[in-house]
């Protein structure tokens, strides 16, 4: 848990370095190929998801067989004009849920990291096993936007 911890708290750095690469190059509107989302757009998506990240965990602490929150990424894109959004509030939001995050994160005993909650369409997790899956995601985004890079 502590390696997954130690990812999770790494990212707003790991982020904040890849968005001032992008700001120099003013290169927030370019995809990294045709149908893929912009950095502009994850960035949006990543702020948004966080916020999702603290609901589905405290459903988990709080209710037996709790059900995540599942939505559709890009129906969510759409309605949240992740287009339009500012990178720097996407990224200032971002890390200040993450600190939120981490906080309640870090305390968590182990009998807490072992409840249980079903997201809809990925199945069954522990507390645990749901922060490594949140760490694998902030992984994969960081991967798109370093390939984004020109």
């Amino acid at each position: 848990m502590n390696e997954t911890l130690q990812s999770l708290s790494n990212s707003p750095a790991k982020l904040e370095a890849i968005f001032n690469q992008f700001k120099l190059r003013n290169k927030f509107d370019m995809p990294r190929a045709a149908g893929k989302w912009t950095p502009r757009q994850i960035l949006a998506h990543l702020s948004d998801v966080e916020a999702v990240q603290r609901v589905r965990v405290m459903a988990m602490l709080s209710q037996d067989n709790s059900v995540m929150l599942g939505f559709d990424a890009d129906a969510w894109a759409a309605a949240g004009a992740y287009t339009e959004r500012d990178p720097r509030v996407s990224l200032t939001v971002f890390s200040a849920l993450r600190v939120s995050n981490l906080e309640l994160w870090r305390a968590l005993t182990p009998q807490q990291l072992e409840r249980r909650g079903t997201h809809p369409t990925r199945g069954e997790f522990s507390v645990g096993q749901w922060l490594g899956f949140v760490a694998k995601h902030d992984l994969n985004h960081l991967t798109q936007l370093e390939a984004s890079l020109p």
